[in-house]
């Protein structure tokens, strides 16, 4: 009975894998997921040159979809460029006819399918300016066995999405009426470019967010409410009643100083628990999608 539930609920899991259990059974040490394909792949390598600058020890794993997604002379590089790296195609560990991946949905699956009993998921163009590897020691982490991040305060009053999940979860922990999302002040909750599991003891809260992820649900509810992945962290985590933390800053912003002298411009800055500067997601340029391109001038910093 308990292998066809999980087969319904989560039929991607099978594809090397008989159940749940040995996936979790098979998961070992600590280390880093990164997700990228060709249009990330300048972002990806100056991502890398930097984790491995603050942290040389432990392993990386770089998913992608498949050559069409990667390409392979991109893909050697990327194997070349430092120790204890792997390039690996996530179809190869998980079951694409069911999750048809594409974007945002991608990173969620990487996280199941990397080998890493604590596994940090990183995005792209997200740069560190301490260790990394200082989050798996976060205490918020340490009493849960998840790290999230909290998104910048933007555009208030927006009441769809936690009407959404007030329908679907009538019982939630007591977090989510403290969030601003709640309280009409933030459309924005959670940043997923940096997300922290304990997959040992937090598997279900990461096939849930999986299941947010998976093709169906995307398309008819998750990715219609919410902007892409970000929120289907916290939430997968209350569907199945687990326990989770996040940081307790908002995110700030790192960059330059306008005009006025209170106000930076810039990417967004998050802190560590201590409030110093951990992390930015954002890449290295003023503005990652112009067409010409002027490197952001990192002298400032605000605390959300």
């Amino acid at each position: 009975f308990f292998l066809q539930l999980e087969k319904r609920l989560y039929p991607f899991l099978h594809l090397k894998h008989r159940t749940s259990f040995s996936l979790q059974d098979s998961y070992r040490g600590k280390g880093f997921v990164l997700c990228a394909g060709n249009n990330q792949f300048k972002f990806i390598v100056s991502s890398i040159q930097a984790i491995r600058r603050l942290q040389p020890d432990l392993p990386i794993q770089l998913f992608h979809m498949g050559d069409g997604d990667l390409s392979r002379e991109r893909q050697e590089y990327v194997r070349e460029m430092t120790n204890d790296i792997e390039v690996l195609d996530i179809t190869e560990f998980l079951d694409n006819d069911y999750m048809k991946l594409g974007g945002w949905s991608i990173k969620a699956f990487s996280l199941l399918a990397s080998r890493f009993e604590e596994a940090m998921l990183v995005d792209s163009d997200a740069y560190f300016l301490q260790d990394p590897a200082k989050l798996f020691e976060d205490p918020g982490y340490k009493a849960t066995g998840s790290l999230f991040f909290y998104d910048r305060t933007l555009f208030p009053d927006w009441h769809s999405g936690p009407d959404w999940i007030r329908s679907m979860i009538p019982i939630m922990s007591t977090l989510p009426n403290q969030l601003r999302s709640f309280k009409g002040i933030s459309t924005h909750e959670q940043e997923s470019g940096v997300v922290v599991i304990n997959k040992k003891t937090r598997l279900n809260g990461l096939l849930a967010i999986c299941k947010m992820n998976s093709k169906w649900e995307r398309d008819l509810h998750s990715y219609k409410v919410f902007y892409g992945d970000k929120e289907t962290f916290w939430v997968g985590f209350e569907m199945v009643q687990e326990p989770y933390s996040f940081m307790r800053t908002y995110g700030g912003v790192v960059g330059e100083l306008r005009d006025d002298p209170e106000s930076v411009c810039g990417a967004q800055l998050h802190l560590d628990y201590l409030g110093q500067p951990m992390w930015w997601n954002g890449g290295l340029m003023r503005n990652k999608n112009e067409g010409v391109q002027r490197t952001l001038d990192f002298k400032y910093w605000m605390a959300g």
